[in-house]
């Protein structure tokens, strides 16, 4: 439903990947998929993403540890174009708001501009991108009452306003 050329995923799990592709949601031309740890992903090759997005992981996790570290961000800040956004997902259900802020401290490190974002109990997105416009996007209001947004939030019993009263921290 979104008006994107290429999504390029990356999972370490080749069999979780297969049983996500058996979907008929992932039966998409635009997507491919790489079987790679991401750090190694990030750090492989240079392209110039819109959007980079590090998906939530347990902070207490093995695998998490690459994915917030300086060099991660520094890597994946060489992924983005210009105008890019960096995206990464936390959660503090396993050792409070320090396994948010002591990444976002790193991610201040590589950034000119950062933001938190609670997205729900517990859960935050981190925002970042070395553009001055963070979250001041032209168009962005008309962008969220598109119909694709407008139905991807309905899915979770939200309305495109809602995006727009979520709690902010730019720590």
């Amino acid at each position: 439903r979104f008006p994107v050329t290429r999504i390029d995923c990356v999972e370490p799990d080749r069999g979780r990947s297969g049983l996500l592709t058996e979907g008929s949601d992932f039966d998409d031309t635009r997507l491919r998929w790489r079987h790679l740890a991401p750090a190694l992903a990030v750090a492989a090759r240079s392209d110039q993403y819109d959007v980079v997005i590090a998906t939530v992981t347990r902070p207490v996790a093995w695998r998490a540890e690459s994915t917030r570290t300086l060099e991660f961000y520094r890597n994946a800040a060489r992924q983005l174009a210009s105008d890019g956004v960096f995206c990464q997902a936390f959660s503090v259900r396993d050792v409070g708001i320090a396994g948010v802020a002591v990444p976002h401290a790193a991610i201040r490190e590589v950034f000119a501009a950062t933001v938190r974002v609670q997205i729900g109990p517990g859960r935050f997105l981190v925002l970042a991108t070395d553009s001055p416009r963070l979250l001041n996007r032209p168009g962005l209001v008309a962008r969220l009452q598109g119909p694709h947004v407008r139905g991807a939030l309905a899915e979770i019993g939200w309305d495109w306003a809602n995006l727009l009263q979520l709690p902010v921290c730019g720590l």
